[in-house]
């Protein structure tokens, strides 16, 4: 049959017929499947510029929880925290300025008003150096404005074909509102060396919700990301937090509270150390 077809036909024009169809169905075949691989490498690459942008925006988290930590701890002993409250205050500005320059124009709306949100801060801040604030809304305020940062990353849920992305950013989310949760339970640690009842609902309620975010992220990180932060919050500093948790004062005392700085501060360091290796592993992982 093929020579019948064959025959009466040029070198050239034989050889298309040979050639071109077999071409064409391999043609068929392929184009769907690097069509589906350059999906996932553009959800992949998604993927590591969402992580990107939470490495961009860690330190000024980091920052602002710090700072909020050094407020509670300057109501509790205004004599103690005033210089270092105000250079963290200067910190927290660079780190803005920071983010700025590293999103630019990558920069969503959304954070750019969660950015713009924190010049509030500055009113809360004099009145905290006054000795005038309220040491429960010092802790929700900056709560808040951490919160806003978060959500504005947009890391849950994301529309993307990557699904091993979407599972690390889960993970990833789960685990910037656990640290933010851990750090609100310090800063109640320390404002009930100043007020017993604030700093107790404060710190309860920040554990229940560090839990809940805690076992969320288990549940969606890798083995390795997972056993690393269970390490930092169940090591000896984190049960030196613990300590003083299970011994607060009955009544104001300044030197609770700045023993209570410096368990959480060393605390809130290795927290900052296991979040950034996280977020720079997924990173690296969805860009390669």
């Amino acid at each position: 049959m093929r020579r019948s077809v064959l025959h009466g036909h040029s070198i050239g024009r034989k050889l298309n017929l040979l050639i071109v169809p077999p071409l064409v169905a391999a043609v068929l075949v392929t184009v769907p499947f690097l069509l589906g691989q350059a999906g996932d490498a553009g959800s992949a690459a998604g993927t590591a510029e969402s992580a990107r942008q939470v490495r961009e925006l860690g330190n000024l988290i980091w920052d602002l929880q710090q700072e909020r930590v050094l407020t509670a701890a300057h109501l509790a002993s205004p004599a103690g925290e005033s210089e270092n409250l105000k250079r963290r205050h200067g910190n927290v500005d660079s780190a803005v300025e920071d983010v700025r320059a590293a999103l630019g124009s990558t920069m969503s709306d959304e954070l750019a008003n969660a950015l713009v949100r924190l010049g509030s801060l500055s009113g809360l801040r004099q009145n905290a150096l006054r000795g005038g604030a309220s040491s429960d809304g010092v802790a929700r305020t900056y709560h808040a404005a951490i919160s806003a940062i978060i959500d504005s990353l947009r890391l849950v849920p994301q529309r993307t074909g990557d699904a091993e992305g979407t599972r690390q950013l889960t993970a990833l989310e789960a685990l910037l509102r656990a640290t933010e949760q851990h750090s609100l339970r310090d800063t109640g640690l320390i404002i009930a060396a100043a007020s017993r009842p604030t700093g107790q609902d404060l710190l309860n309620d920040a554990v229940m919700q560090a839990r809940a975010f805690t076992e969320r992220f288990v549940q969606q990180a890798d083995a390795e990301h997972a056993a690393l932060v269970v390490t930092v919050e169940e090591g000896t500093e984190a049960r030196r937090v613990d300590e003083l948790a299970a011994r607060l004062p009955k009544e104001r005392n300044p030197s609770f509270a700045a023993e209570a700085l410096t368990a959480v501060t060393a605390q809130a360091e290795l927290r900052r150390v296991a979040q950034d290796r996280v977020t720079d592993e997924i990173a690296a992982a969805a860009a390669a």
